[in-house]
């Protein structure tokens, strides 16, 4: 990780081109999703400097054609993509999105980056900001964060961390069912366990996990290529999650759970036990300062 000088410099060198506006700077920097639906009144006690503006797909689309993956080069994964980034690149500690079907999950996902989101939080801001989804399904977006680190994630979830014996399932559900038949089953199911894991990935490494673009004949394969299962629908269902990278590429461990106080300790709790060493070779390369600033410009 950077230190907060070398963050802000990189904010404003936009090397991704991830950041729309530099706010402001501080030893704790956050990344804020740029769209006027953020509960700013929740996120400015959170005790961080909100940083940045952060790009974010046209429309909220699942896919950012705007925005590319850093390891990959792939279109980056929507609709807080600039948020996963701007974590993802050291510009910011910590980012802040809103989760509507997936749109703090994947981008993190996708990055390897460790998020949180649940209804729990600034739930009443963000009751009143409802939309239909592509496939017809009305629903109002849930507050999520993303980090590189459980601790830093910690931060900013209110909710204790509990070892305790746990009754979990594993996730037994064809993943590319429609979302419908995904919401169903979380409603179904998380009742009777403390949560649902279910292992998520590669996100939009191999497809396209964008709905405008699937819902063609022809388009379909490529939308269930990009390996979105269960994180489509968390918010829909009313659920809370938390993703917990792997050492394989946008692959993550998703925890999943009722929305209630209790179980979401427990689930964190054992999402600890789930934590591995971050990637030695892209946390150094991506934290080289002078990748991004030497140039044949200063001496000429």
């Amino acid at each position: 990780m950077l230190n907060p000088q070398d963050m802000h410099k990189l904010a404003r060198l936009n090397p991704f081109k991830s950041v729309d506006k530099v706010i402001d700077y501080g030893d704790k920097l956050m990344g804020v999703k740029n769209t006027s639906k953020m509960p700013m009144d929740y996120i400015n006690n959170l005790g961080y400097t909100i940083h940045t503006l952060d790009a974010t797909s046209l429309g909220g689309r699942a896919v950012d054609f705007n925005l590319k993956n850093p390891i990959t080069g792939n279109y980056m994964t929507g609709s807080s993509s600039g948020t996963a980034i701007n974590v993802f690149a050291n510009i910011n500690h910590i980012g802040a999105g809103l989760d509507g079907g997936s749109s703090v999950l994947a981008p993190a996902v996708s990055l390897n980056l460790f998020a949180f989101v649940s209804k729990l939080l600034a739930q009443d801001e963000l009751a009143i900001h409802k939309k239909t989804s592509t496939d017809g399904i009305e629903f109002s977006p849930s507050l999520g964060f993303m980090t590189k680190s459980f601790d830093e994630l910690m931060n900013v979830v209110p909710f204790d961390v509990k070892s305790s014996e746990v009754n979990f399932i594993q996730a037994d559900v064809d993943i590319n069912a429609p979302r419908k038949v995904l919401i169903q089953y979380l409603l179904d199911t998380l009742p009777k366990y403390d949560f649902i894991l279910s292992k998520e990935g590669p996100i939009d490494l191999y497809g396209i996990g964008d709905s405008v673009l699937g819902h063609f004949e022809n388009t379909h394969e490529i939308q269930n290529r990009s390996n979105k299962g269960l994180i489509k629908v968390v918010n829909m269902a009313g659920a809370t999650a938390i993703c917990i990278p792997t050492k394989k590429h946008a692959v993550s461990n998703v925890l999943i759970c009722e929305s209630d106080p209790d179980k979401i300790s427990v689930m964190l709790g054992y999402a600890k036990t789930l934590i591995v060493e971050p990637d030695e070779l892209t946390q150094r390369y991506f934290s080289n300062i002078d990748m991004y600033t030497d140039s044949l410009e200063d001496k000429l």
